[in-house]
Parts: C-alpha cells; sequence; structure tokens
C-alpha cells in the first residue's frame, strides 16, 4: 500500500518555502516556557555555565549582549550581578517572556532586540565587553550563516574582549535525557586577528573546536 501523508499539501508547501532560521524561530516561539524550565531540569548545565561566567567575565556593570538569549535566564542572573545585559534573540515571544520574567524578578535589562545572530548591524562596532552566544553555534546549520553571525560577533567586541560560547559535542546530540550535559561552553578571548572564513559543522569534537577558535581569531581560554 502506498504510504499516505496526513499533512494538508498547502501546509507542505508552507514549510518547504521557510529557511532554517525561519524554522528555528517557529520552533521558540513554540517553547519559550519549555526553554525557561529546560535549566531548572539541567540544573548541572546552568550551573557550570554561571560558574564559568564567574570566573572568566568581565566585573560589573561591564556590557554584555546575550546573542540568542532565548527567555533570558542567563540575562537575568547576570542582571541581578550587577551587569547591563541586552538580550538578543530571533523569537519575539521569547523576548516577550523575558520581559514578564525580568518585571517579576524586579530587574532590569538594558535592552530588549530582535533579529538573527547573523546580523548584528543595529549594534555600533566595540559596543560590548563579552558576548553570549549559547544557542547560534548548534542552531545556525549553514556554514555561511555561522561565518557571518561569528564575524558579526567578533565586530561588536571591543578588543580583548570575551565570548562565551555553547556547542554541542560528539556523542551528546545521540543521547537521551540529559545528554545536554555534554555540551560544551567555551569561552574565547578576541584576538587582533581577523575573523576568517569558518569550515565546521554543528557537531563537533573538543581538538576541532579549540582548532577552530584559534583559527577565527580567537583564544580559547576555557573549555
Amino acid at each position: 500500500a502506498m504510504a499516505r501523508s496526513f499533512v494538508a499539501p498547502s501546509y507542505q508547501a508552507f514549510i518547504a518555502c521557510l529557511t532554517m532560521i525561519d524554522l528555528i524561530e517557529r520552533y521558540y516561539d513554540l517553547s519559550s516556557t519549555n526553554e525557561w524550565e529546560r535549566l531548572e531540569r539541567y540544573r548541572t548545565e546552568y550551573a557550570v555555565t554561571m560558574r564559568a561566567f564567574k570566573d572568566h567575565l568581565p566585573i560589573p556593570p561591564a556590557c554584555i549582549l546575550d546573542c540568542g538569549g532565548g527567555p533570558g535566564r542567563y540575562a537575568i542572573e547576570l542582571t541581578k550581578w550587577g551587569y547591563e545585559v541586552t538580550l538578543f534573540d530571533l523569537s519575539r515571544i521569547n523576548l516577550s517572556f523575558a520581559r514578564t520574567q525580568a518585571h517579576a524578578a524586579n530587574v532590569t535589562l538594558a535592552g530588549y532586540e530582535h533579529g538573527t545572530a547573523a546580523d548584528l548591524s543595529r549594534f555600533a562596532d566595540n559596543s560590548f565587553d563579552a558576548v553570549l552566544s549559547m544557542g547560534p553555534l548548534y542552531h545556525l546549520t549553514d556554514p555561511q550563516d555561522r561565518g557571518a553571525a561569528l564575524r558579526e560577533t567578533y565586530r561588536v567586541l571591543k578588543p580583548g574582549s570575551l565570548i562565551a560560547a555553547a556547542f554541542i559535542i560528539f556523542p551528546a546530540h545521540r543521547r537521551k535525557g540529559n545528554g545536554r550535559a555534554l555540551a560544551r561552553l567555551a569561552i574565547a578571548v578576541l584576538r587582533e586577528a581577523g575573523c576568517h572564513k569558518v569550515v565546521a559543522d554543528v557537531l563537533w569534537h573538543c581538538d576541532e573546536a579549540l582548532a577552530f577558535w584559534k583559527f577565527i581569531g580567537f583564544e580559547p581560554v576555557f573549555i
């Protein structure tokens, strides 16, 4: 018997016209609450990340761009620590959710901006003391998009500043449950070298990640 599709043809055509960035935006529009609660379920990931921030971020009140920061879990906590944090995300629903959570926490973020990590043109060169990129590097599957995101991150960072970036390594993507605990956080210091062409996959081996950060002009200091 022939297999039948139960998806309306018009919807299939609609999905086919969407870019990967469109799909990511729609996914997070539908899952802001789940993403906020995820770091309550995976407390080890959250605790290790916050410890890395405490050890490596510049002293408050440094200016931080939380690029792809979702519903603002890290942005809100870092604001409590005294940082001036701008939350930048692809999902307007995430940004709205973050406003609500920030109000509940009695904190005020420096800003809420909507857009893709591949285009930070609303921010001037050398604007931030640190950039968090805790999602874009494993959501942007197109190497050109990843390259654009990293070039933009490089541009908005002040010389000698930090990028904190999360990426997923083998075999974390194949594990169930708390497999994301194998996700890695990289803290890298911006060097004076230019940002070059990016050639890397969404899934990484640690040695590849180290070589990658050095190649694009950063010096890894924690991984």
